[in-house]
């Protein structure tokens, strides 16, 4: 493999790296969204990764207030 081959899967590999960071951000923000909105309900999975951040967040010792 030449080094121009080497750097192409660097990239593209930096480039799913990326986009698998920006797609959990948005998911987060969305999440993040329906928590602040109290008038709707959340999901059994939402209301269940809810618990779990507020869970860690206490492990944490961050100040998280619901």
């Amino acid at each position: 493999m030449n080094l121009q081959t080497e750097v192409r899967m660097y990239q593209a590999q930096q480039m799913i790296t990326a986009k698998a960071v920006a797609h959990e951000i948005h998911v987060e923000a969305n999440y993040l969204r329906k928590v602040l909105r109290g008038d709707r309900s959340l999901s059994k999975p939402m209301q269940e990764k809810l618990e779990q951040y507020l869970e860690q967040s206490k492990l944490n010792g961050e100040c998280v207030s619901s």
